[in-house]
């Protein structure tokens, strides 16, 4: 059995730097891409409209983390909240994959194009109509297109202004019908340097 001597490294600590140091080659060999880009974490609020019937507007909040993998291209998944005005007030929740492209690469202004693709769901209380009780739990696709650009905030040179147009259409899963979403949002995006 070996002995440690009162002035050494614990043998605790040393296993655990040994860890750290196994963790990091694993993941440099596996993801060597990652490592040329960016971490990103955001939040935007939301507001939109839509011309269907019964669903008149909504406003949220949206986060999202990704990563940069340079200066034109961006992945990140996005969980939407929306509170939507209906009949009643109900919650348009949605997950969705997002491929981000900055044909531009200015200082300031950096105008992108973004697609995504998901899944929501619509919840509320239920709506009496006509003598009868529709519930609102619905599970939907879908398809996010936005044009925005993103520049600096002032507050952090790593923080910048997110804003955009978007649409996004809501098919629903179990029913022959969908909707459309326009808006706008604004935000605030921090990308975490690593190096």
């Amino acid at each position: 059995m070996k002995h440690y001597h009162h002035s050494a490294t614990p043998p605790s600590f040393g296993r655990k730097k040994y860890m750290e140091k196994v963790l990091l080659i694993l993941v440099t060999a596996l993801f060597p891409v990652y490592l040329s880009g960016q971490i990103m974490t955001g939040i935007s609020a939301n507001i939109a409209s839509t011309g269907y019937e019964g669903i008149d507007y909504g406003a949220g909040l949206n986060l999202t983390a990704g990563y940069a993998f340079s200066d034109r291209l961006e992945l990140d998944i996005q969980a939407y909240r929306y509170w939507v005005r209906s009949h009643t007030w109900n919650n348009l929740n949605s997950l969705s994959l997002h491929a981000r492209f900055f044909p531009f690469t200015g200082d300031y202004l950096r105008p992108y194009i973004d697609f995504g693709v998901g899944l929501a769901r619509l919840t509320g209380d239920p709506i009496i109509g006509h003598g009868h009780v529709f519930d609102i739990d619905y599970d939907l696709w879908v398809f996010k297109p936005k044009l925005g650009t993103t520049m600096p905030s002032g507050i952090h040179p790593n923080i910048f202004a997110d804003i955009g147009l978007f649409f996004q259409r809501y098919n629903f899963r179990d029913v022959d019908n969908k909707f459309n979403w326009y808006g706008i949002s604004g935000g605030l995006k921090w990308k975490i340097s690593h190096n």
